[in-house]
């Protein structure tokens, strides 16, 4: 079954910034929960400790992940940098400036880009408004920035600024300042220059309003990689795919329907025909018989009809046995296509959507991520099935 563990922050406000959002001792709480949720294994104590080093009390949120993350990947090289970190603002905030100064050339590019997606039939995948730059600025929540009669509002205070006075307190505390999903390319493009960008098939799908922006912020587009999607076919679940000729796309679709058609399957329709016919046969063969043996003793025809009858009794015990038995193989059937629709399409979602890879991490260590690594091709972008 699928379980969800989940960790509350002790603030319900969604505009903390995440890298403001320090870990209470409650996190131990999640930890525990997952332990007693998966199964035993020889990896099992090692994953949840190195889990319960990167996700402490007192950490935030934003390191925590990095920390954790870095585990998983160390043997492949990968840098983590943390967007938020004051030096990186720093760096970055040429961009701001330009979205500040020339009063969010962002929002007029978006604006013609969304126009001509329009006109072609598609629709804007960020909704953007004049009047409103893409920069939050935080003092401790995150707030829009709203332009009126010439004087910068942040949202939900009573803080107004002028232009000047808005640039004057990007150079003195440009970690008060964040991109928003717009310009957040941009900003991490203006940092390290991007040869290509690899994002999620949504989150790709932006870029279609954003050609426009990196020619006025001076930047060019980096190549478009959509990430790789992969299922995991564990043995167990193969095992089950094979007795019933199914694939795994084959469950991309409504669990009743697949759980049907492999029932149906199972039950031969050729069992209920024969036992029909054979009984429709028996009637007509015993009639012949029954005349000739009242035709030797008249007496005997009560025990001729008492023979045909247990015969269409023993065939009705028979149909009875089948049935009985097809509805045994129905709630087997049931079953094992249930934990592989759990398994395979969690939720109506793909895997990749619903699963975190720690239970997987418990089961066979981390020597998976070494599978998986070898095992993705990053050439097709096809959805690959990876067997362990």
């Amino acid at each position: 079954q699928v379980t969800r563990i989940s960790y509350e922050p002790p603030s319900s406000s969604t505009r903390i910034p995440a890298a403001d959002i320090l870990l209470t001792p409650e996190i131990a709480t999640c930890i525990q929960a997952l332990e007693t949720a998966t199964q035993n294994s020889e990896f099992k104590q090692s994953v949840l400790s190195h889990l319960s080093e990167a996700y402490g009390a007192g950490e935030s949120i934003a390191a925590a992940f990095a920390r954790w993350l870095t585990r998983l990947l160390k043997p492949y090289g990968l840098i983590i940098i943390d967007g938020s970190h004051p030096e990186l603002k720093k760096l970055g905030s040429r961009v701001f400036r330009t979205e500040i100064q020339e009063d969010s050339p962002s929002t007029k590019r978006a604006l013609e880009s969304s126009q001509d997606l329009e006109q072609s039939g598609y629709h804007a995948q960020v909704s953007v408004h004049d009047g409103i730059l893409n920069l939050f600025y935080a003092e401790q929540e995150r707030q829009s920035i709203h332009v009126q009669d010439g004087h910068y509002h942040i949202k939900g205070t009573q803080a107004a600024y002028t232009r000047q006075e808005l640039l004057d307190l990007l150079d003195n505390s440009p970690q008060r300042f964040s991109p928003n999903v717009l310009l957040r390319p941009l900003y991490q493009d203006a940092l390290l220059p991007t040869v290509a960008y690899v994002g999620g098939h949504g989150e790709i799908s932006y870029f279609a309003q954003m050609k426009g922006i990196y020619d006025s912020f001076g930047l060019h587009m980096p190549v478009l990689y959509p990430r790789k999607t992969v299922t995991i076919l564990e043995k167990k679940i193969d095992i089950v795919l094979t007795n019933y000729h199914l694939a795994v796309e084959d469950f991309w679709r409504t669990d009743d329907k697949l759980i049907n058609e492999a029932v149906q399957k199972n039950i031969p329709a050729a069992i209920d025909e024969s036992i029909g016919l054979t009984a429709a046969h028996l009637a007509g063969d015993f009639q012949a018989i029954k005349n000739e043996v009242i035709a030797f003793d008249a007496s005997l025809e009560k025990t001729v009809d008492m023979s045909l009858g247990k015969m269409n009794q023993q065939l009705e015990f028979l149909k009875m046995k089948v049935l009985k038995v097809a509805k045994q193989r129905e709630a087997i059937i049931t079953q094992q296509l249930s934990k592989a629709i759990h398994n395979l399409y969690p939720n109506n979602h793909l895997q990749e959507r619903v699963f975190n890879i720690t239970p997987l991490l418990i089961k066979y260590g981390y020597g998976l991520m070494d599978q998986m690594y070898h095992a993705i091709d990053i050439d097709s972008h096809d959805h690959q099935i990876i067997k362990l």
